[in-house]
C-alpha cells in the first residue's frame, strides 16, 4: 500500500515539473498583441437592417 502512495506522489511531482518546464518556454510567456479589432463591421447597424428586412418580408406575408 505504501509503495502505491509513494509511486503516485513521485508521479505527481514529475508531472508537475514537466508542466512547469513547458510553461517556461519563451513562446508561452509572450504577451498577446492585437492592434486591429476582431470584429471590423458595425454589428448594430447590420443587425437593425436585417431586422427591418425580415420584418418587411413577414408583414407582406402575414397582412395580405
Amino acid at each position: 500500500m505504501n509503495t502505491k502512495k509513494l509511486f503516485r506522489f513521485i508521479s505527481v511531482i514529475v508531472l508537475g515539473l514537466i508542466l512547469t518546464g513547458c510553461q517556461a518556454l519563451k513562446e508561452a510567456n509572450k504577451p498577446f498583441k492585437h492592434n486591429t479589432p476582431l470584429i471590423k463591421e458595425n454589428i448594430k447597424k447590420d443587425g437593425r437592417a436585417e431586422i427591418q428586412k425580415n420584418f418587411r418580408a413577414w408583414s407582406k406575408t402575414c397582412f395580405r
